[in-house]
């Protein structure tokens, strides 16, 4: 089994520029590789880098980020990454789900299940990571497991992330729940979602709904019914 050696946690703007993610990546990276650094850790041997959205792990490409659009399209993670550190170090990326997918593989599955399938849907959307007979599976042109933009409704107006219209994602995603929320605040004046506030937050939403608050438990179930 794996282990962690030493933890943090770094807060960044909800759009941050890609730019600006290597740049602490980078930092970090010289932290560890500084003389100085503690004696009990490992000597750097590669980085792994998850990335949300679309990504080719062999050229260490991201194609598309929906949720980060200041990213870009078509950004080399891997050439950038190596750019910042200064050192030809080994770096894999990959999207976030699959290195998801494949930690269960490693630290919890114990070889009982070869086929399975990992559901992750939180504020970034809805996603799966899929491994087919004990390996990871990214399918053709790496959309496997990209099931949040599946098309539920045709008669959807709201535009997704993606550009699409009608995705799943439209529908369960945790902002779009607040701004479903928002736009019902006139009919539910007095519901303990908003507690004071103009914009909840979606931690709110559930403790609301598990009050029996009418405007949570009506939204609840609306995603329960997406589901």
């Amino acid at each position: 089994s794996l282990e962690v050696l030493r933890k943090e946690k770094i807060r960044t703007d909800v759009n941050e520029k890609l730019e600006n993610i290597m740049i602490i990546i980078a930092r970090e990276v010289k932290l560890y590789l500084n003389p100085g650094r503690s004696a009990d850790l490992p000597p750097l041997i590669g980085i792994a880098v998850a990335v949300h959205g679309i990504v080719d792990s062999e050229k260490g490409l991201c194609y598309i980020a929906p949720h980060f659009p200041s990213w870009g399209n078509n950004r080399n993670i891997r050439d950038m990454v190596i750019e910042k550190i200064g050192k030809e170090i080994p770096v894999h990326v990959e999207s976030w789900i699959r290195f998801k997918a494949y930690s269960a593989k490693e630290n919890y599955n114990s070889g009982i299940y070869r086929n399975y399938v990992l559901l992750d849907a939180g504020l970034h959307g809805i996603v799966s990571g899929l491994v087919i007979n004990g390996k990871l599976h990214s399918g053709s042109h790496y959309l496997s497991g990209e099931i949040g933009h599946t098309i539920v409704s045709a008669s959807e107006t709201r535009q997704c992330y993606c550009g699409g219209r009608g995705c799943l994602e439209t529908f369960i995603d945790c902002r779009n729940l607040i701004n479903r929320a928002v736009s019902l605040k006139n009919e539910y004046p007095d519901s303990l979602v908003f507690r004071g506030k103009n914009l909840p937050d979606v931690f709110e939403i559930f403790k609301a709904s598990n009050s029996g608050d009418a405007l949570a438990c009506m939204l609840m179930n609306e995603i329960a019914l997406w589901f």
